[in-house]
């Protein structure tokens, strides 16, 4: 019965396409923010794309990723029954502290997941402080 249920509501989400094309939408792509001591790390899933696709900016103290996945073509004659993975455009943008420094921000895209590395400034870092005295 759950099996039924899983295919009805699989065919209920089901949204025909113009020759067999995708829909392109507004999407977001599923993103990890991660502390640690010297750093954030920002990692974003983003399969079947190339770095060519995504763009990462630095503009009015924000962190801005954007890009676009291209819709498959499919051969002459075929359209899909019904399609889950989003085409077209994106964008997040994550607000930077004034501990984040500009300088040291890195982005790597390897195997479809793109990791920004925002360095924190040197004055935020924790710094053990030697007690004097008895």
């Amino acid at each position: 019965m759950q099996e039924l249920q899983n295919r009805l509501s699989s065919l209920s989400d089901w949204r025909p396409t113009r020759n067999g094309n995708h829909a392109e939408i507004q999407w977001a792509p599923l993103v990890d923010v991660i502390e640690t001591t010297d750093e954030f790390v920002i990692r974003a899933d983003l399969p079947g794309m190339h770095k060519n696709d995504v763009s990462v900016t630095l503009e009015d103290g924000k962190l801005v990723i954007t890009g676009k996945r291209l819709a498959e073509a499919l051969p002459e004659g075929a359209e899909y029954v019904f399609n889950e993975r989003p085409c077209g455009t994106f964008t997040r943008s994550f607000v930077m502290p004034g501990w984040a420094d500009p300088s040291g921000i890195n982005a790597e895209f390897k195997h479809g997941l793109l990791e920004v590395r925002v360095k924190k400034a040197e004055k935020v870092k924790a710094k053990l402080i030697a007690i004097k005295g008895d």
